[in-house]
């Protein structure tokens, strides 16, 4: 009956070792760690249980805007487009010059290299353009 019972016990304790995974840590000369599931050899090596190792959580969380931060890019993008608008209404103004105090304009276009008079219609068409442009970038 001893020897029966060594016998199962010895196939107890194989049973259980097997199951058992260790993983082994190490930091090499560079100071890069390394993780494996055969002991290192000549190097000194933290032995892990896999099994009480629990995964962390992966992803990212996304950063919430402070208010400042909303505020700040608000007043921005105002100065901006207070830029883009000042320039595009010095540009109309300037272009509405033109277009009143002369008659005889050239225009460049892209299909020819030459440039090509402006007719009446289109000096009228672009005065109209223009003093849109006027309404909606100049400030009054």
């Amino acid at each position: 009956m001893a020897l029966s019972t060594y016998i199962l016990l010895a196939g107890i304790l194989s049973g259980t070792s097997a199951n058992i995974t260790y993983i082994y840590k190490w930091v090499d000369n560079n100071g890069v760690t390394h993780y494996s599931n055969q002991e290192p050899t000549g190097v000194k090596s933290e032995q892990i249980d896999a099994k009480t190792l629990r995964p962390k959580k992966i992803g990212t969380v996304v950063p919430k805007r402070l208010k400042e931060d909303a505020q700040e890019q608000a007043a921005n993008t105002d100065i901006s487009n207070s830029l883009q608008s000042k320039e595009v209404c010095s540009r109309a103004t300037h272009n509405l010059k033109l277009l009143q105090t002369h008659t005889r304009l050239l225009q460049q276009t892209n299909n020819s290299k030459e440039p090509v008079a402006l007719t009446e219609e289109q000096r009228q068409a672009s005065i109209k353009r223009e003093q849109q442009r006027i309404n909606a970038f100049c400030k009054k």
